[in-house]
């Protein structure tokens, strides 16, 4: 996972809370909103969350600060994209991940328009 270590730390607690699996919404269409399976090994999905912090990538404020003095905003798009690969890059060759998620804090988002 990469992002800040509020956007880690969030994303972690939400996706562990989702592991559990989601209720079906009541409601007069229950087809409408069904319930979301559990995430573990021995559910529909056969697999499991491994949030280990050897597999975290947590984005400095001087880095978010460079990006944000960035002039232009294809200058800050730019910029960030090379901040994320330099990162994906490190978690590609240190430890194998299958997925790798970006957890983006909103701030950021903000510098992008």
């Amino acid at each position: 996972m990469i992002g800040t270590s509020e956007t880690v730390e969030g994303t972690i607690r939400w996706l562990e809370k989702c592991s559990h699996g989601v209720a079906q919404k009541q409601t007069k269409q229950p087809n409408l909103f069904p319930a979301f399976p559990p995430i573990s090994s021995t559910s529909s999905f056969c697999c499991a969350f491994v949030a280990d912090a050897s597999l975290t990538r947590t984005l400095t404020n001087s880095s978010l600060e460079a990006v944000s003095n960035a002039v232009t905003i294809a200058d800050r798009v730019e910029k960030v994209a090379e901040l994320f690969i330099k990162e994906v890059g490190f978690l590609a060759e240190n430890s194998n991940p299958n997925v790798i998620t970006c957890a983006l804090p909103v701030d950021l988002l903000e510098m992008l328009y």
